[in-house]
Order: structure tokens, then sequence, then C-alpha cells
């Protein structure tokens, strides 16, 4: 290395400046190359966390797909900031989703349970003098059995400062991607419809961790209960049938676990009832006068009109 310094340094002047010159130019044609390629997704502790300490249903990912060609062309300053798989910024979504349930232990490809989305929003905006964003909205859609057990539009936006600076802003954009679909997927995971989605509907007995305390049927709050609409495979091969569950109610009138006691027959009416009581909400039961958490027993009638 000695001997290199003190060859660089006896060259004139001017020459000394042109090999610089040049050097300085490789290294950026190098630093633009990789910064013109987003990172790969690193999964979030916290939303793998969620996934993991949940009950939850191992899940199939199903197709990804893009509203549009224009979604896979992103730019940072002018510069293409592409997606490292395959150019595919739908399936850096699909990635990072499966790197999410990889590490939660809630993968498993030949499941029924499957999940599948259609990318309608992907933008990045480094340009903009006072506040840079990123923005993610996707339709997610989570297939049960043959029967949509999920159906909405997720989003998740990431603001930051901008720079005068190409390199800062730059920066700035590329660490902020990866962070808005982190975002999105935590958005997704947590919302409570998705949650009851991927549950697994047939717990055994030593999962119910309730008190004795029960509370009545005609404790549920009024307006917070639906009626289930009728699965169309149900519907197809003319089911009919009455399921009886036991819920775990937490110390707000929410479900938080349930088990079915007495099964319909078929799979379809079963996963609809228990679907259906997680949406409702009851009245908590009390204990000298402080709520607490309690079971009740409730049964459903499916009757082809």
């Amino acid at each position: 290395m000695m001997i290199v310094s003190r060859g660089f340094s006896m060259l004139p002047p001017v020459r000394r400046q042109a090999l610089a010159a040049v050097g300085a130019a490789l290294l950026s044609l190098s630093g633009c190359a990789s910064l013109t390629l987003a990172p790969a997704y690193v999964a979030s502790s916290e939303n793998v966390y969620t996934l993991a300490s949940r009950p939850a249903s191992k899940i199939a990912l199903g197709p990804f797909i893009q509203n549009g060609e224009t979604l896979n062309k992103l730019t940072l300053r002018g510069s293409p900031y592409d997606s490292p798989y395959n150019g595919s910024y739908v399936e850096y979504l699909k990635a990072a989703l499966r790197t999410e349930l990889e590490a939660a232990g809630k993968l498993d490809e030949t499941s029924t349970l499957v999940v599948s989305a259609e990318l309608l929003e992907n933008s990045l905006d480094a340009a903009s003098p006072s506040e840079n964003t990123a923005r993610i909205s996707a339709h997610v859609m989570v297939m049960r059995e043959g029967y949509k057990a999920f159906d909405k539009v997720v989003s998740a936006e990431s603001q930051w400062p901008s720079s005068s600076m190409d390199a800062v802003a730059i920066s700035a954009a590329r660490r902020n991607y990866p962070e808005t679909v982190k975002k999105f997927l935590a958005n997704l995971i947590e919302n409570r419809d998705f949650q009851i989605a991927i549950m697994p509907l047939r717990l055994p007995p030593a999962a119910m961790k309730a008190s004795a305390t029960r509370v009545s049927p005609d404790d549920i709050l009024p307006g917070n209960c639906a009626k289930p609409e009728y699965p169309r495979v149900a519907l197809r091969y003319e089911q009919e049938g009455s399921v009886t569950v036991r819920l775990v109610l937490d110390t707000d009138g929410h479900v938080i676990d349930g088990m079915i006691e007495r099964s319909s027959g078929f799979t379809a009416l079963d996963d609809a009832t228990m679907q259906a009581w997680f949406i409702c909400r009851f009245k908590p039961a009390i204990r000298n006068g402080v709520p607490i958490k309690s079971t009740v027993r409730m049964k459903y009638i499916w009757r082809l009109e």
C-alpha cells in the first residue's frame, strides 16, 4: 500500500487529477447501479409477533395481481427504482407477506385458507421540495374452503422530510419504501376482520382459557351483530343445519376465542357461523362491580328459504 501511495503522489498534478476523476466516476456509477434496486424485504418483528401470538390457521398465498403496469414503474429523482422481485412490485408485496408468514410459522402452500391481492396503488415521491411520501393500497381477499372470508381494501402511507441533496433524498426514499410495506402488512394483520378470517375455527377444549363465569345469549349489544351471509357452497349443495358454539369474551364483551361444540355437519356452515359470532359484541360479565372475562354458548340455525 505504501508503494502505491508513493507512486500516485509522484505523478504530475494533471495526471493525478485525471485518475481521481476516473475513480470518482466509477464509484458514482457503482453507487447509482445499487441505488436503482429496492432493498429486499426483511421481516418485521412486530408483524411476526402479531401473527405468531394470535390463534391463526396456516395460510397459502394465491394470485397477486396489479391494476396496471405503471404500478411497477417507480423513480427516485429521475432514476428508475426497480423491485428486486422480477422487477415487479406486486411480487414485492407477495414476497413481503410470505416472509412474515414464514417467520411466524404460519405459511403452508397446501392450506385451503388462501390470501390473494390486487395492487391498486404504489407510489413513491422523492422529488417534492418539502415532504416526500410513499403510498401502497391493495384489495385483499381471504378464501376459506371455497368461500370469501375477507374482502377489503388495505392501505398504508409514509411521509418524511425532503432534502435538496439528491443523495440524502434518495437514501431516505429507499429506506422508507420497505417501511411502508411493513406498515401495510401491519394494517392488514392487525385488522380484526382479517384476524377472524384466518383464525382456526375448531379449537380443542384445552384452548379455552376463560373463567367459569357465563353471560346470557340475551346480552348481545344492539346493533353489534349482523346476520351471516349464507355460504355459496352451502347454497349450491342445499346444505342446512344448526351450529352450537362456545365463545370466550374479554372484559369489553368482544369475542376473543371460541370453539364449535356441535357441528352442523358442513364445514362451510360451521365456519360462517363462527366468523359471524366473532363480529358480535356482548355485555361483559360483571363480578363485584368489575368487568371480567367470560364465556357464552350460542346456537345458530341455517335454513334454506
